[in-house]
């Protein structure tokens, strides 16, 4: 019954069979505005430094696009909240808000990089330290998110960004296994070890699901160099955390400047990723409600 925009035609979903989705016509109005995996692909490392240029450039007062001029009251408010970094800087940003001690970073450098690098930071802090962390992430940046505050000082005294050992400890800090099973379904369906079914009779996806998973953890406790099980876990580190520009992007991380910033609220920059943490819990609220509540708490 959900209603949903496609192709300028407002549609009620009906059913989804087979992988397909069957839908009627709809005189709502109002309705959703569905989201595809290829709009939501990470930045690239090319388009990643058009941004820092393009911020590096704003940042000495030049407007070199026509889409800068229409952001240039954003960025104006986030040079008079915070700052705005230069091509060989790093923002980090440290605020407190009800929901904890927050500490923003701007690589600028993509989702998949971000998550990547929230992820090592939340384990390489856990580690030296008991903490509860939660991580959000964007394009532009990622958080961290305690209850007792993390200074941005700790970044060089624990390591943070050193790249011996990363291996070990990106599969210590995320559900390596379990992501990897995620990946090891298609595997299964393509080397023909998972029976997808017939032509109008097609299993299920949990079906797929289980049963891959019960090939995965055979293989995983008994064939540990088995072939199939390797590619899973390749592309989890290629395609999930992009391992090899994530080293390229730590390494750059080391040498170039990090300033820190103390805004009072949440900024243009981080106020994003302060909605996307919104988006992960579970509220009978409307989201634009919540973010109403959040804005009357940041102006307090």
């Amino acid at each position: 019954g959900d209603t949903f925009w496609f192709a300028g035609l407002s549609l009620e979903f009906v059913r989804l069979k087979e992988g397909a989705v069957h839908v009627r016509r709809s005189k709502k109005p109002k309705g959703r505005i569905p989201v595809y995996l290829g709009g939501k692909l990470s930045l690239s490392s090319e388009l990643g430094h058009a941004i820092r240029d393009e911020l590096d450039a704003y940042s000495q007062g030049h407007i070199r696009s026509p889409e800068m001029s229409r952001v240039g009251p954003l960025l104006d408010l986030q040079h008079e909240m915070s700052r705005i970094p230069r091509r060989d800087e790093i923002l980090i940003e440290q605020f407190e808000t009800e929901d904890g001690h927050h500490l923003c970073v701007f690589p600028f450098e993509g989702r998949a990089v971000h998550e990547a690098i929230g992820m090592l930071f939340a384990h390489r802090w856990c580690a030296s330290r008991p903490l509860s962390i939660s991580i959000a992430c964007n394009d532009y940046g990622f958080e961290l998110l305690s209850d007792v505050p993390l200074q941005a000082s700790e970044v060089e005294s624990l390591n943070l960004l050193d790249t011996h050992g990363l291996m070990d400890d990106l599969q210590s800090g995320v559900n390596a296994a379990e992501l990897a099973k995620r990946r090891f379904r298609d595997i299964a369906v393509i080397s023909g070890l998972a029976f997808q079914g017939f032509p109008g009779k097609r299993q299920g996806v949990q079906h797929l699901q289980s049963h891959s998973g019960l090939l995965f953890d055979v293989f995983n406790d008994f064939d540990a160099d088995n072939l199939l099980l390797r590619q899973a876990y390749d592309e989890l580190l290629d395609q999930q955390m992009e391992w090899k520009r994530l080293r390229k992007v730590l390494e750059r991380m080391k040498v170039k400047a990090r300033i820190v910033a103390f805004p009072t609220h949440p900024t243009p920059f981080s106020f994003p990723l302060a909605v996307d943490r919104l988006r992960e819990r579970m509220s009978s609220e409307q989201l634009e409600d919540r973010i109403q509540k959040m804005l009357i708490h940041s102006t307090r």
